[in-house]
C-alpha cells in the first residue's frame, strides 16, 4: 500500500496532472522512500504506525517528491536498470549525470531525501519506537 494516494497527490502536494500511471508511481516511489529509510517505515507498520506527525508529513512529501521524479524522468521505464550510464562516439562521450554502474541502484529525488532527513529517518540506527 502506497504512503500516499492520487487525491493527495493531485490534491494536498500538488502534484503534475500529467502523470500517467499514477497508482503504480505511488506504489513504486513508496517502495523506493521505504528502501531509504531502511525498511523503518515498513518495520513500523506502515505510515500509520507513526505517532509523530511530522514524520507522517515528511514521508507523505517524500513520496510525492519522489512521484514526481520518477514522472519527470520517464515514468516506470526510469526504474529499468538497462539505462546505459556511460556511452561513447567516436571522441563524443556521453555520462548520465544521475546515473551509476551500482547494480541495485534506483532513481532518487533529493528532495525525496531532504524530507526524509529532516524527519531523521535516513540514520542507519536501530530504534525501537517511532
Amino acid at each position: 500500500m502506497g504512503y500516499i494516494d492520487s487525491v493527495y497527490y493531485y490534491g494536498s502536494y500538488g502534484g503534475a496532472e500529467t502523470a500517467d500511471d499514477i497508482d503504480i508511481l505511488i506504489e513504486r516511489a513508496s517502495e523506493i522512500v521505504n528502501i531509504l529509510t531502511g525498511g523503518k517505515i515498513e518495520a513500523a507498520g506502515g505510515i500509520d504506525g507513526f505517532a509523530d506527525t511530522f514524520a507522517k508529513e515528511k514521508i507523505q512529501l517524500a513520496t510525492g517528491a519522489q512521484v514526481d521524479y520518477l514522472d519527470r524522468n520517464g515514468g516506470l521505464s526510469s526504474l529499468d536498470s538497462s539505462t546505459p550510464v556511460q556511452m561513447t562516439l567516436g571522441k563524443f562521450s556521453y555520462m548520465n549525470g544521475s546515473g551509476t554502474s551500482e547494480r541495485n541502484s534506483f532513481p532518487v529525488s533529493s528532495l525525496a531525501r531532504g524530507h526524509l532527513e529532516e524527519a531523521g529517518l535516513l540514520n542507519r540506527s536501530i530504534s525501537v519506537r517511532y
